[in-house]
């Protein structure tokens, strides 16, 4: 997150580059496109449930995050896949001027 960046832009973004751990979503509410996109995004799918076992972090025997080997290797990276695969989005970053953000952590669709 970076609110009232440059030109008075909020920039946001749901990035899964270091791993997931729990299903989200960013809806702006209001405001006015920037100098990209004002619209939601997120991934709002579990991918603790479907995690490669080598990605996999547990506590207790359950799933509760899910890492990336992208940040440790060179790329091209195949865990990154997993990921796209399951929460594709074409663009990473936001920006919205003047909104109000509604921030929801395991949307009813996430099935958790």
């Amino acid at each position: 997150w970076n609110l009232n960046g440059n030109g008075g832009a909020d920039l946001y973004e749901v990035s899964l580059v270091d791993g997931f751990n729990l299903p989200m979503k960013v809806k702006p509410r209001g405001g006015t496109t920037g100098t990209g996109s004002c619209k939601a995004t997120g991934c709002v799918m579990d991918l603790n449930v479907a995690c490669p076992t080598e990605l996999k972090v547990t506590r207790d025997g359950e799933s509760v995050a899910c890492n990336s080997k992208c940040k440790t290797r060179a790329l091209p990276c195949l865990s990154s896949e997993f990921f796209k695969s399951a929460c594709p989005n074409d663009r990473a970053s936001f920006t919205c001027v003047s909104a109000d953000y509604i921030i929801t952590f395991c949307p009813r669709s996430s099935k958790r």
